[in-house]
């Protein structure tokens, strides 16, 4: 009688995980001894074993950011006599951080929300650069970093990170500025008969430029890198509203303005210093400022010896 039959192989030895992706593992290990060997391959929680005849295999089909235990047994050529299996476990990569959103932001602080990352207890990494940088760690789709200089370029970065602390999705980064901070010192003056002169100091943190409005009967906006402003073609004895905004480098964002008020006052020899203003029908010899050569009437025009502002303050009423 002659029997025959296969010795056992031995076991893989530097069994690795090579690389992980969202749904699939790729794994390695060092060959086994005997003749024609081949390999199982198997992990726990996934119905697919794979035979394979080189020391490496990928899984596929498994689910974002989870546990796995992958097992390799060696066979003989008779694919019954199996070597101690050996086994190594590690975790899927969660699937990355979608639909960022900056909820609000502030001169000093930013919040943000996203979707929840595929996996399980998956915490998430936020890596903050900019003027001032911080690294958090929270377990909520959401976070509110605060700590921010105003009026500042700052990158967020958020990463998934599995149960283990260590398997990390690919990143996603979203770029915001925070608000600026408001111009300081602001003051009006008026400058002749139509115009006013504004100056201001810069704020504190960031800013790239101003935006300057005016705000009354005339409305106007000038922007400017500087902190001063002049602004022309306004009315005597009329209320303006200036409004200076600080806008930052992205020319978008800007914060709440410095604010102040002005009355261009009308000189004493102008129609327009009176309450109502001195207009008067036909020709009248005291239809004049107090003390004036100049007048307000109707003829005057016919006369050439009507007031600076006869035109505009009388044919306007």
């Amino acid at each position: 009688i002659i029997l025959s039959g296969s010795t056992k192989p031995t076991p893989v030895t530097n069994f690795t995980i090579v690389t992980v992706t969202t749904t699939s593992a790729s794994l390695s290990w060092n060959a086994s001894q005997g003749s024609q060997i081949t390999y199982r391959v198997q992990a726990t929680g996934s119905t697919l074993s794979l035979t394979v005849s080189t020391p490496s295999a990928t899984i596929i089909g498994l689910a974002a950011g989870s546990l796995y235990i992958f097992t390799v047994t060696a066979l003989a050529s008779d694919n019954v006599t199996a070597a101690d299996a050996v086994s190594v476990s590690g975790y899927t990569k969660p699937t990355p951080v979608i639909n960022v959103v900056v909820i609000s932001v502030t001169t000093a602080s930013a919040s943000l929300s996203w979707n929840t990352s595929q996996g399980s207890q998956i915490t998430y990494r936020v890596q903050v650069t900019g003027p001032t940088s911080s690294n958090l760690v929270v377990s909520a789709p959401s976070v509110n970093v605060t700590g921010l200089t105003a009026g500042s370029q700052y990158n967020f970065s958020l990463t998934a990170v599995a149960a283990d602390n260590a398997t990390i999705s690919d990143i996603t980064s979203i770029v915001r500025y925070t608000i600026p901070a408001a111009a300081k010192n602001l003051v009006a003056s008026a400058a002749g008969t139509n115009a006013a002169h504004l100056t201001w100091s810069v704020p504190d943190g960031n800013y790239a430029s101003f935006f300057v409005q005016v705000v009354g009967p005339v409305n106007q906006t000038v922007s400017t890198t500087n902190t001063s402003a002049d602004i022309y073609g306004l009315k005597v004895k009329t209320n303006y509203t200036l409004l200076v905004y600080c806008v930052a480098a992205d020319n978008t964002t800007r914060g709440l303005p410095a604010t102040t008020f002005l009355i261009i006052p009308a000189p004493s020899n102008w129609c327009a210093f009176q309450d109502p203003p001195l207009c008067c029908s036909g020709s009248s010899l005291t239809c004049h400022p107090e003390n004036a050569s100049c007048y307000c009437d109707e003829e005057c025009q016919f006369f050439g010896d009507c007031c600076e502002d006869h035109e505009m303050t009388c044919h306007n009423i």
